[in-house]
């Protein structure tokens, strides 16, 4: 037990950190509601909440490969810019992404 938790942590870290670096995001910003509920949406597109749901991950399969690599697509793709504008003006906050800004609408 205690080596599968270890295994699944290292795992989770070295995802966490190619994420990070390949993100279209500022690392040193504090994120958004709409910038984080984004992220989970590209997350689950790639399939990677798939290996969260097994009692025994295969981190480090060609599967969980492939899913990471969708993920870090898409986080870098123009579609999270889009999701994250989308997530903004759901949750009417203002947020910053890649040069484009969606602005929460002025209260009168």
């Amino acid at each position: 037990m205690i080596k599968h938790t270890f295994t699944a942590l290292l795992a989770l870290a070295a995802l966490g950190a190619q994420a990070q670096s390949s993100a279209t995001l500022s690392a040193d910003a504090p994120k958004t509601r709409a910038e984080v509920l984004a992220d989970l949406e590209a997350y689950r597109l790639a399939g990677l909440q798939f290996f969260d749901r097994q009692e025994n991950p295969a981190y480090g399969s060609a599967a969980h490969i492939a899913a990471t690599r969708r993920y870090n697509e898409l986080r870098n793709s123009p579609k999270f810019a889009q999701m994250v504008r989308e997530r903004a003006a759901q949750t009417g906050e203002l947020s910053q992404i890649a040069g484009v800004e969606s602005a929460k609408p002025k209260q009168q």
